[in-house]
């Protein structure tokens, strides 16, 4: 039995192929100015007054402050992403490097939040990614280079154990290596800025005016968690030390949490640490 032919043009030959769906661009964090986030809500204008602190200590033509999402993905999130600009490569598009980033280069960079959110390491350099050579050499030295960069460090700021913000600074080749100097100097004021974020996220999200919590309406063991949790101890810590399931951990503090009428973990280690009201 010979094969049968179809003529072109019938169904099932040379009929354009209908396109599927296209990707959506990835969802990158909104951008802001160093000038538009100094008369934005209390976050922002924190984060330009730090950017502002941290590159007269160490100098760098391109500074981020960027938000870490729940999923540790940078510059994706409802904050914006600040930006500081002194002397940056001619034709930097700082919209097309993020969107660039979260698209194709995320995932290969050794500063990434998710490969540091385990430890407690504050600040990651050049040395930390196996050293400039190496760095250069990348696939994600590569993508810097694409958008007229070198080398870069990252400080990380955490809030109950997680990383919730980074600060990146960006050097060209045209400027000098990242020293060990200027990480240890990224290092000494880290504390300084993981705190005033803390409390510039606590301020915006609406702390209870009363200055004294109701902890009696909670029992021992959600007392326990709860104290634990104001030390900023992580889910994983106070479980280990209270041989509890994390599990149990964030019912609990979900339970503490409606009980004083708080919104957020950030309200409650503010207003819970051994420090507070002092």
């Amino acid at each position: 039995m010979g094969r049968a032919t179809v003529a072109e043009g019938e169904p099932g030959v040379g009929r354009e192929r209908r396109p599927g769906p296209t990707r959506a661009q990835p969802a990158v964090a909104p951008l802001r100015s160093l000038e538009r986030a100094k008369a934005g809500n209390q976050l922002e204008r924190l984060s330009a007054h730090a950017l502002d602190w941290i590159t007269l200590t160490v100098p760098a033509p391109v500074a981020l402050l960027a938000p870490v999402d729940r999923r540790q993905a940078l510059m994706q999130g409802s904050d914006p992403i600040v930006t500081r600009l002194a002397a940056a490569p001619a034709g930097l598009d700082l919209a097309a490097l993020c969107v660039d980033y979260v698209k194709r280069a995320r995932a290969i960079d050794p500063f990434a939040p998710s490969r540091w959110n385990a430890g407690q390491t504050p600040v990651v350099g050049p040395a930390d990614a196996g050293g400039a050579a190496l760095l250069r050499d990348s696939g994600y030295g590569q993508f810097l280079a694409a958008h007229g960069l070198a080398t870069q460090a990252t400080t990380f700021l955490r809030d109950g154990g997680r990383i919730v913000a980074a600060l990146l600074l960006l050097r060209s080749s045209a400027q000098p290596e990242l020293s060990v100097a200027e990480i240890a100097a990224l290092r000494r004021g880290q504390p300084l800025l993981e705190l005033a974020w803390r409390l510039a996220r606590v301020c915006r999200e609406g702390v209870p005016q009363q200055t004294g919590l109701p902890l009696d309406r909670l029992t021992p063991r959600e007392l326990d968690v709860t104290r634990a949790a104001a030390t900023g101890a992580t889910n994983a810590e106070i479980a280990r030390d209270l041989q509890l399931s994390e599990a149990t951990v964030k019912t609990h503090l979900a339970h503490v949490r409606t009980k004083l009428g708080l919104r957020s973990r950030t309200q409650l280690v503010a207003l819970v640490r051994p420090d507070a009201g002092r």
